[in-house]
C-alpha cells in the first residue's frame, strides 16, 4: 500500500518539506477503492503528523510553501472519520496554533510591490489590450 510507503520513509525523517506533505496528503486522499486506512494506519499517520507539527514554525520559515501545504493537509485531516475526536481536537489546536494563536506565526512579510516595475506592467498590459482591442 502506498500510504504505507509513504508513512515508512516520513517516520524515519528528522526534517520535513513541503514535499513530503504533498506525498501524504497524496497517499491519503488517492487511495484506490480496495484500500482503507484501518486503526494501526491511523495511529501512525497521526504520529507522523504530530511529529511534523512539533517544528513547524522551523518548516514554515525555512520553506514559503510548507506553510500553506501545512495548513491544508491538516485542515482536511482533522475531518477524517479515522481519527478519534481527540486526535481532530489536537489537530485543530496545531491549525489554531500554526494560523494565529496567540501571537500567530511570525512569517516573512510579503515583498512591497517596486512602484516602476508597477507602473511598466500596467504599461505594458495597456498597450496591449490596445492592440487586441
Amino acid at each position: 500500500m502506498y500510504l504505507s510507503s509513504v508513512l515508512d520513509t516520513l517516520s524515519r525523517k528528522s526534517y520535513y518539506g513541503a514535499e513530503d506533505l504533498y506525498k501524504l496528503n497524496e497517499a491519503i486522499f488517492n487511495l484506490p477503492e480496495n484500500d482503507i486506512v484501518t486503526g494501526r494506519h491511523a495511529q501512525r499517520l497521526f504520529k507522523v503528523l504530530e511529529t511534523i507539527s512539533k517544528d513547524t514554525a522551523k518548516y514554515c520559515r525555512q520553506d514559503e510553501s510548507f506553510f500553506y501545504d501545512y495548513v491544508a493537509l491538516i485542515g482536511c485531516m482533522q475531518n477524517q472519520h479515522f481519527f478519534s475526536p481527540a486526535q481532530s481536537q489536537t489537530m485543530l489546536k496545531w491549525l489554531h496554533d500554526i494560523i494565529g494563536g496567540k501571537e500567530g506565526l511570525n512569517l516573512p512579510k510579503a515583498k512591497a510591490e517596486d512602484p516602476k516595475a508597477t507602473a511598466a506592467l500596467k504599461d505594458k498590459v495597456a498597450k496591449l489590450e490596445k492592440e487586441n482591442a
